[in-house]
């Protein structure tokens, strides 16, 4: 992929695609006679490109939070990290979103507003809304390339850190990667103080209620094996079977803490154990 070029307006900087003009989204940003910037969550069409646009304002407390975060570890705000992975995993063939262009609104110095558009993803839809649909061979199919990928990707180091069902898009129609990744903004390549079990713990929050046993056993031996294949093995499957079921409990003792986090959700089944051994 290209380098992103570097367009700057006002206050703004604005990284983009060499082939895509952000300058028209940024005229539908703020319509004319409008005090604030708001929270963007919509698909927008641009002349024959059609993507996903979020955005929204920093309070002034989350500003200064990213802003030393910056300066001390060296991360970014959401939408320019989010940027950054999804190149990177498009630079490497994992399917997922093409980043088209991110912005960023600097005041006194704190990024206090970001986008990030990204290029639509036809005929895919959310595996948490799609799931209990699919008949067992597509199921099956899914479960295969989700472990491989998972597998490759962790053995590369990067850790997405939100995988989550409603971060993976399913399609029927690409044999050869139905499974795509969402909302990589939290993760990344490199160091991280959560490991690839956080993931597997993200993954199988839900699993007791919309997998079965042997769709999880499927999962947990393709990624292991993919793991092994990659060269980046798990050396103590019973240890890391361990951690993955503590960060997962962990998890459901936050959304039994948290209306917000659950989202009007139930909270999932605390006593999953992993179906090996």
């Amino acid at each position: 992929m290209e380098s992103p070029r570097l367009l700057r307006v006002d206050s703004w900087k604005v990284w983009h695609h060499p082939e895509f003009d952000p300058r028209e989204l940024m005229q539908r940003l703020q319509p004319p006679g409008s005090q604030e910037l708001p929270i963007i969550a919509r698909f927008e069409s641009l002349g024959q490109v059609s993507g996903y646009w979020k955005g929204a304002p920093l309070r002034l407390k989350t500003a200064l939070r990213y802003q030393a975060k910056n300066r001390l570890l060296r991360r970014r705000h959401p939408r320019l990290s989010e940027f950054h992975n999804l190149r990177w995993l498009d630079e490497r063939l994992f399917a997922a979103p093409t980043p088209l262009a991110i912005g960023e609104l600097r005041q006194r110095g704190l990024v206090r507003y970001q986008w990030l558009f990204t290029e639509k993803m036809p005929d895919r839809s959310p595996m948490s809304e799609v799931w209990a649909d699919l008949d067992e061979d597509s199921r099956r199919r899914c479960i295969l390339h989700l472990a491989a990928e998972v597998a490759r990707m962790h053995s590369l180091h990067f850790v997405h850190h939100d995988l989550f069902p409603r971060n993976l898009m399913l399609s029927n129609n690409d044999a050869l990667q139905p499974v795509a990744f969402l909302d990589a903004w939290a993760g990344g390549p490199g160091f991280c103080l959560r490991g690839p079990s956080y993931d597997i713990a993200c993954l199988a929050l839900d699993w007791p209620a919309t997998w079965t046993r042997e769709e999880q056993e499927l999962f947990l031996e393709s990624y292991l094996e993919g793991r092994a294949a990659q060269g980046k093995p798990i050396r103590r499957v019973s240890r890391w079977l361990r951690d993955v079921e503590g960060q997962r409990a962990a998890w459901v003792r936050k959304l039994e803490g948290s209306q917000r986090r659950r989202g009007g959700r139930p909270i999932p089944s605390a006593d999953w154990r992993a179906p090996l051994t």
